[in-house]
């Protein structure tokens, strides 16, 4: 019996130092990467049996003021973990900052709202390799957010920050969206009276369309 009560112990001692792991995750925000730290011996004070002498008030460091970081109105990370977009402002101008999650990469994109007087940079869809981020302007109205996608559409290349126009917001309010895979764009537009539906191959650029009716409304 005594047998048995040790092979029984000795796995649950095991499970219970592998379970014992706990750590944090911090979020840095740096547009450089930070040194890794090295390991420093840990100070020690030999006695010596008199007192140390107080250290005079001009000896002391002067304190300075902490830089102020805002935080964002509005963040977003992506499917991979590997960037997080942050959105400043409802008033133009307005700015998106889009960092690397280790703070080595910050993209910072600034917008006087296109005539909106309030308004969000806001991300739209992360494209399924990792490279791109596209976002949009999205307008609120005495607070409150309207029932559409947003308008325009722009594309952020996080390789090089360059930023490409996909849709053209033209002061209005517009429906779309990119498929799962990032290869196709959806998006409705009015023309002639008429209300379309339009896919592009964001790849080629090539577009179909489809009247949604058959007379203008």
């Amino acid at each position: 019996m005594t047998s048995t009560h040790s092979i029984l112990v000795f796995p649950a001692a095991i499970l219970a130092a592998a379970c014992s792991f706990s750590g944090t995750i911090a979020a840095g925000r740096a547009v450089e990467p930070s040194p890794q730290a090295t390991a420093r011996p840990a100070a020690t004070r030999e006695f010596t049996g008199a007192p140390s002498p107080s250290p005079s008030a001009s000896a002391l460091p002067a304190p300075t003021r902490a830089e102020y970081v805002p935080e964002p109105d509005f963040f977003e990370p992506s499917p991979d973990g590997q960037w997080v977009a942050n959105s400043f402002g409802y008033y133009p101008p307005i700015k998106l900052q889009v960092a690397r999650a280790d703070g080595s990469v910050a993209w910072v994109v600034e917008s006087d709202g296109e005539g909106w007087s309030e308004v969000i940079l806001r991300p739209a869809h992360w494209s399924i390799d990792g490279r791109y981020l596209y976002f949009t302007l999205a307008p609120f109205v005495d607070g409150f957010v309207l029932y559409m996608d947003g308008s325009g559409l722009q594309r952020l290349d996080l390789e090089n920050g360059q930023v490409t126009e996909v849709l053209a917001g033209e002061g209005g309010l517009q429906s779309f969206s990119i498929s799962p895979d990032s290869a196709q764009l959806a998006y409705t537009r009015s023309k002639e009276g008429f209300e379309w539906l339009i896919l592009r191959d964001l790849a080629t650029g090539e577009e179909r369309q489809w009247k949604l009716a058959a007379a203008p409304v």
